[in-house]
């Protein structure tokens, strides 16, 4: 996997995200037992079915996954199932987030 920034840009990057950020970059990298997924074995999930897994309204949601966007955290791709869906995805930088996030290597 290679990264566009450095370990130190990517915390800075990530560095306010709040808990509510940290919940949807866990639900994109984690399967539905909870189990980290590798990067390469990542689909992506539809916005609605994201959403469906988390406490919060549509607006704070869509606020979320722009400010991830943003930080280069996530991609979206649109039309993926009918034409107006849009699949979030995990980016190789939002992976690493995560990663420092937990204190991993």
């Amino acid at each position: 996997m290679t990264l566009r920034f450095t370990d130190e840009q990517l915390q800075y990057l990530s560095r306010n995200f709040a808990n509510q950020d940290w919940a949807i970059v866990y639900l994109l990298t984690h399967d539905e037992d909870g189990n980290p997924i590798d990067f390469d074995a990542l689909q992506g999930m539809i916005m609605r079915e994201i959403h469906e897994g988390l406490t919060m309204t549509f607006e704070s949601f869509r606020y979320r996954i722009a400010r991830l966007e943003g930080a280069g955290a996530v991609d979206m791709v649109t039309g993926v199932r009918d034409g107006r869906s849009k699949l979030v995805r995990i980016t190789p930088e939002g992976y690493r987030m995560y990663q420092l996030h937990e204190g991993g290597n």
